[in-house]
C-alpha cells in the first residue's frame, strides 16, 4: 500500500520530521500538556485514532510511527528496526519538538521503546499511562512464544513480514537494550502512573500487571474487561474515560 493511501486512512493531517536519515510521521492534534502515544508490532499510529479524539481537547496527542511502519518512510539504508533504533529515533523526536511535561502512554513494543528515551531523559517526563507492556528482559519461555505467534499471525510469509517480523525475535536478541532500560526505571519511580490493562490478553497477564503497579507506587489501575492485546480497538472510550478521570486539570 502506497504512503498516499494509508494517508487517506488516518483522520488526521499528516506531520513529518526528518531525523538521522529517517523521514517519521506523527500525529499532533489538540492543545494543552504533551501525551505521547507510543504503538507497537504490527501496529502505527493510526490504533490511537479514537484515544486521540477523545482527548484532544486536554491533552497535546502526539503519536508517531516508528520507521518502516505506517506512513513513516522511507527508511534509511542499514536501519535494522530494533528496539534500539527506533528508541533513538523517538528520542531524537522528542529532543526536535522540545517535549517537556510529557505523560507518555504505551503499549507492547512502545512500552521498552518509551521507557528508553524516558529513563534517558526523566526531567521531560512527568506521568505515564501503561497499558499491556513491558520493559526488561523477557525470560518466560511461553509468554515469549505467546507474544511471537500473535505478532507473526497477520503475516504469513517472510516477504510480508519486514520489517514487523524483526520485533518477535529481538525479545530474545535485545537483552542488553532491555537490561538498561529495567536499570533506568528506578529513576521514575516518583511518577504518576495509571494502568489500562484488558483481560483478555495472552501475552500480558497479571504477572506483568503486578510488576508495573511495584514499580510505580503512586499508580491507578484500571482492569479493561474483555479487553485483548490492542486495547486501543477493544476499549478506547474506557481508555479515554480512565486518563480523563486520573489526569490532574
Amino acid at each position: 500500500m502506497s504512503v498516499t493511501a494509508i494517508e487517506e486512512l488516518s483522520p488526521y493531517a499528516p506531520h513529518y520530521a526528518e531525523l538521522d536519515g529517517a523521514r517519521v510521521h506523527y500525529v499532533d492534534e489538540g492543545s494543552g500538556p504533551p501525551l505521547l502515544l507510543l504503538h507497537g508490532n504490527p501496529t502505527w499510529s493510526f490504533l490511537y485514532r479514537d484515544v486521540i479524539a477523545g482527548l484532544r481537547d486536554r491533552f497535546r496527542c502526539i503519536a508517531p510511527d516508528h520507521p518502516g511502519f505506517g506512513l513513516s518512510r522511507p527508511v534509511p539504508a542499514g536501519y535494522g528496526f530494533t528496539p534500539a533504533e527506533h528508541a533513538r529515533v523517538l528520542e531524537r523526536l522528542v529532543l526536535e519538538l522540545d517535549l517537556r511535561d510529557v505523560t507518555m502512554m504505551v503499549q507492547d513494543w512502545g512500552g521498552p521503546i518509551g521507557f528508553a528515551v524516558a529513563t534517558r531523559h526523566p526531567d521531560r517526563f512527568a506521568a505515564f499511562v501503561i497499558a499491556n507492556t513491558w520493559a526488561w528482559p523477557k525470560t518466560d519461555l511461553p509468554t515469549q512464544q505467546a507474544v511471537m505467534d500473535a505478532y507473526r499471525a497477520p503475516f504469513p510469509t517472510p516477504e510480508s513480514r519486514r520489517p514487523v517480523a524483526v520485533f518477535p525475535r529481538e525479545i530474545l536478541h535485545s537483552v542488553d537494550f532491555l537490561a538498561e532500560v529495567e536499570r533506568g526505571l528506578p529513576a521514575l519511580r516518583d511518577r504518576r502512573a495509571l494502568l489500562v490493562w484488558p483481560t483478555k490478553d495472552v501475552a500480558f497477564r497479571e504477572r506483568e500487571r503486578r510488576r508495573w503497579e511495584s514499580l510505580f507506587p503512586d499508580h491507578r489501575t484500571t482492569l479493561l474487561e474483555g479487553a485483548g492485546h490492542y486495547v486501543q480497538e477493544d476499549a478506547a472510550d474506557e481508555i479515554v474515560a480512565a486518563i480523563r478521570g486520573w489526569a490532574p486539570r
